[in-house]
């Protein structure tokens, strides 16, 4: 067998093994003793207070989703409403409590409260 002949030879064998263990690798044996188990993890983040006093929305930072308290300290209900509209807590009641839940998307959140057009504040969320 010349030089030549006995190369392609090789190649040839190589690329039919190749191919077999190729082909080998995709098929695998279920083993009866193995076991793996994945717990869930679970993130809570606490609810962040969102204080209106004196006809004023307090300075708040949110995670994004995050669970807002509204803490009306006033004695006139309010609301904390976006001016987009996408959300909004409802009439929290003088001297009340109410919550909405914070936006999903990061960014800086222009409110209002629709009783008392004289009210703006701005939300952020992280």
């Amino acid at each position: 067998m010349t030089y030549t002949a006995t190369r392609k030879l090789i190649v040839v064998l190589a690329a039919v093994a190749l191919a077999f263990g190729v082909g080998a690798c995709g098929k695998s044996k279920k083993s009866s003793s193995a076991t793996t188990t994945t717990a869930a993890v679970t993130t809570t983040v606490a609810p962040v207070d969102l204080a209106v006093q004196n006809f004023q929305f307090a300075a708040i930072t949110v995670k994004a989703g995050g669970k807002i308290n509204v803490v009306n300290k006033d004695q006139k209900p309010h609301t904390v409403t976006a001016d987009d509209n996408s959300f909004d807590s409802g009439t929290v009641p003088p001297s009340g409590t109410g919550s909405l839940t914070a936006p999903t998307k990061a960014g800086s959140y222009p409110i209002h409260c629709k009783i008392h057009a004289n009210m703006h504040g701005t939300l952020v969320v992280q």
